[in-house]
């Protein structure tokens, strides 16, 4: 467990001043201390250590979440932009390297099976399946976050939420027509 932390931390490290496409095993094993051996039995790849640190900020975002409790929507997305906001640093590194998009795989391959364990008052099973919605909100408050980053804005939790809640409750309370 503690090469493979090391590994993702030396990564993370090199991708701040080299680009991933340049970077070797080689150069990410010596910088963690670790063999390339060592490095081989814990990743297929470089890929696969971007991959580890996403599932990790992940599990990160879903432990803090349920230790919080969330009782309302605004809260959650408050929680959402608050954690992201915080790596934002590391995701504008993988953003120049152009692995931001990585985060969206993971972040949709782990959050599509949790989501629905998770205790939040909005999940009711007699409202059928919510994986097209679970769908629709993570990729939409990724693609929100994304385009931040992207523009260098600063990110305010509860203003960012606040607009996103009103102006779904106005475009959800306007008739949509039949066929678009």
């Amino acid at each position: 467990m503690r090469s493979r932390s090391m590994i993702v931390a030396a990564l993370l490290c090199k991708l701040r001043t080299s680009s991933f496409n340049e970077i070797t095993i080689s150069e990410i094993a010596a910088s963690a201390g670790v063999s390339r051996k060592t490095f081989y039995k814990n990743f297929h790849g470089k890929q696969d250590v971007i991959d580890e640190y996403i599932c990790e900020l992940v599990d990160q975002y879903l432990a803090q979440a349920k230790q919080l409790g969330f009782v309302d929507f605004r809260d959650l997305l408050i929680h959402y932009f608050t954690f992201w906001n915080a790596s934002a640093p590391t995701l504008r590194v993988l953003q120049r390297n152009n692995l931001l998009g990585s985060v969206l795989d993971v972040q949709t391959r782990r959050l599509i099976e949790l989501l629905p364990l998770q205790p939040l008052p909005w999940h009711d099973g007699e409202l059928g399946d919510e994986k097209h919605i679970d769908l629709l909100m993570i990729g939409g408050l990724w693609n929100i976050l994304r385009f931040h980053l992207q523009h260098g804005d600063a990110i305010k939790p509860a203003a960012l939420s606040d607009e996103i809640i009103a102006s779904l409750s106005l475009r959800t309370a306007v008739a949509l027509p039949a066929r678009l």
